[in-house]
């Protein structure tokens, strides 16, 4: 498939060691150093993955960037919300001869000669994989989805998977909130879809606010002005998705109780 862009790659070759890794290298080298455009970069990495730039991966990074300044750029909204993505891959796969399980835990993921071939189903069902086996299990978890097959796996993958993926440092994660809302009395026309609030600010003297602090950024998104199909139609109907990162110490919030 990269050959149909064989000219996009040409130019990305030469940074391929650098794409592999964090973005810090590409701001030493190439981002002027200005406060103000460096806690832009940062705001615009954390809506990504709730790091600053510098820790965020450089491929994202750049085509992001690349992305956002095409000639004619907008921000894109599915037709019938994100659900219908699902349901279009869904289509897709079955179209093509695939299966898909849903309801349906994993116990294992088999390994032959040191390869994935396939996974176990938690009621014992085994599912062969043609090419391979893509897993997006946090990294954790993959100790306990291999410890079977040990036996099939090199020194190397041991090392890896038994005594170096569980001493990962887990990064921050996001908070999601969807939310349906009687919009009666808003003047829903001069509404925007989309909104990003910087309760604190992206960028105050000498650096002293920074955009990836404690409760700092939400994203709000209002795709339902766009696509009143969310709402089925109903006047004075709206539908909300609002998401910050999740950055703040536990400790704020363990001494609270839940309410059913």
């Amino acid at each position: 498939p990269l050959f149909n862009h064989w000219d996009a790659l040409q130019k990305v070759i030469p940074y391929a060691d650098e794409l592999e890794s964090n973005f810090e290298s590409f701001m030493e080298k190439y981002v002027t150093k200005d406060s103000w455009l460096e806690s832009w970069l940062d705001a615009l990495a954390f809506s990504l993955s709730a790091l600053p730039a510098a820790k965020t991966g450089a491929a994202t990074m750049a085509y992001t960037l690349f992305d956002l300044h095409r000639h004619g750029a907008v921000l894109d909204y599915p037709r019938g919300g994100v659900g219908r993505i699902a349901e279009v891959f869904e289509e897709c796969i079955k179209e093509n001869g695939g299966d898909i399980f849903t309801n349906s835990g994993v116990k294992d993921i088999v390994v032959q000669d040191g390869k994935a071939i396939g996974i176990i189903l938690c009621n014992g069902d085994f599912v062969r994989a043609n090419r391979g086996v893509v897993c997006n299990a946090p990294i954790w978890s993959l100790p306990s989805l291999l410890k079977s097959q040990k036996g099939q796996m090199s020194q190397e993958q041991k090392e890896f998977f038994f005594k170096e993926a569980p001493n990962k440092e887990a990064t921050k994660s996001f908070l999601h909130l969807h939310i349906g809302l009687d919009a009666t009395g808003l003047d829903t026309s001069k509404m925007e879809a989309h909104y990003t609030v910087m309760h604190k600010g992206l960028h105050g003297k000498r650096g002293e606010i920074d955009p990836c602090g404690d409760r700092n950024m939400v994203a709000v998104s209002n795709p339902s002005i766009l696509d009143d199909t969310l709402v089925k139609g109903e006047k004075n109907r709206m539908v909300i998705h609002a998401y910050g990162a999740g950055n703040e110490n536990y400790n704020d919030w363990e001494h609270l109780s839940s309410v059913a």
